[in-house]
């Protein structure tokens, strides 16, 4: 199979060690990959920042029509693949195949959702009982996402790259509703872990696991000590279910109110179904991506 392997880059960070570790290491042996790397002096600078990707990705559905590739593989400058990355995407011999990584506004969202809208849509990471018949297993889903995607051929004939005009989400929103239009089927490998680098200088990176939270966080070794410990106090706010004293605080939570908890506290209280999460309060983070364009030829 010969694919174009497409890397948008950020307008203005470079891509992360840890996901240029994964673009090197991803074993592409039993196929021919081209791999393209678009910065932004091609495209219209003055467009919104999602108009702006989703220009990135139309003239990546070009290149792949106007050549004689058989798919193309995309994958966002912050997040990390393994090394079967493309051998399972693959495997999954399916119209648009996706691996199964983790919402960098909502940690515990997975970007693998089993019903998509307009706007708004349901995540396997929703439903317990969803996630747990999910993980591991390769599923067929609605979509989203593109940071490790496998598009066939024959899908960007029929469907071209859109975004509606002040949308919410970026282009790969509406490329999940356009193909379930069109009765393409659309998979999930639920095994097939992608990273999310969440924050730059120093790293944090989000990785999905099968129970509540439903993401863990993941600090890489080479940050000093004190980073690692303020990263792995990540907080973020949760809705509480029953009454909840807080001791540092001194004072009652009651049922209804927000409390702020970190990772480590919040899954407690999370297994005992004494909180929820809040879709609605996103943690507040920095982001980072690249510039430079660079090819890539391998068998």
């Amino acid at each position: 199979m010969k694919i174009l392997l497409f890397i948008p880059l950020h307008p203005s960070r470079p891509i992360p060690a840890s996901v240029q570790s994964g673009l090197d290491g991803l074993d592409h042996s039993v196929h021919l990959v081209d791999e393209w790397r678009l910065g932004e002096m091609e495209i219209n600078q003055g467009a919104q920042a999602y108009d702006q990707i989703t220009q990135k990705y139309q003239m990546a559905r070009d290149r792949v029509l106007a050549g004689d590739y058989d798919a193309m593989m995309t994958v966002e400058y912050d997040n990390i693949i393994p090394a079967d990355a493309l051998t399972r995407l693959v495997a999954m011999d399916t119209d648009v195949a996706y691996g199964l990584y983790c919402c960098r506004r909502k940690f515990s969202r997975w970007l693998a959702f089993a019903e998509v809208y307009d706007n708004w849509g349901h995540s396997l990471s929703g439903k317990p009982e969803r996630a747990a018949a999910a993980w591991g297993n390769v599923v067929e889903t609605k979509g989203v996402g593109f940071g490790c995607t496998l598009i066939k051929r024959r899908v960007l004939e029929a469907i071209p790259f859109r975004r509606f005009p002040n949308h919410p989400a970026s282009n790969d929103w509406q490329f999940a509703i356009d193909v379930a239009a069109a009765g393409f089927i659309q998979k999930h490998d639920c095994g097939l872990l992608v990273g999310h680098v969440v924050q730059h200088d120093p790293e944090q990176q989000i990785w999905p696991i099968g129970e509540l939270p439903y993401y863990r966080v993941v600090v890489p070794v080479d940050n000093t000590r004190e980073t690692r410990r303020t990263m792995q106090s990540n907080k973020q706010q949760y809705r509480c279910r029953v009454t909840i004293w807080r001791e540092m605080e001194r004072r009652y939570y009651q049922p209804g109110d927000l409390i702020t908890l970190d990772d480590a506290v919040a899954a407690i209280h999370l297994r005992k179904r004494q909180v929820e999460i809040v879709e609605d309060v996103e943690p507040v983070l920095e982001l980072s991506t690249p510039t430079n364009v660079s090819k890539r030829k391998g068998k």
